[in-house]
């Protein structure tokens, strides 16, 4: 599970190694937004890449999945870290302009 979690904070912490959160090639989405609202986000994901997007493509898309993960033993110092990005990438997130289509 450390392993997984290190692999989470090494792909996410390059989001602000390379300063992304200011490129306008970058969408940064919360899974949990996605799965609770495909019908309005995933439409937003297709126009970022130009595609064309059907309300099928979305409609077995569901937010059950939310909350289901059991808590996993972790190092503190590997939880400490993961909730300190966790945290910084939920700053980041609201300063987005998603605009819902």
């Amino acid at each position: 599970f450390e392993g997984a979690v290190l692999k989470w904070y090494v792909r996410n912490q390059i989001f602000f190694d390379l300063n992304l959160s200011k490129h306008d090639s970058v969408l940064l989405l919360k899974y949990e937004d996605l799965v609770t609202r495909p019908h309005s986000l995933f439409p937003v994901v297709f126009d970022w890449f130009g595609g064309e997007f059907h309300n099928a493509y979305a409609d077995d898309i569901f937010s059950t999945s939310i909350g289901k993960a059991e808590a996993v033993p972790l190092s503190s110092e590997i939880e400490r870290q993961a909730q300190l990005l966790l945290k910084r990438l939920d700053t980041i997130y609201p300063t987005q302009e998603i605009v819902d289509v």
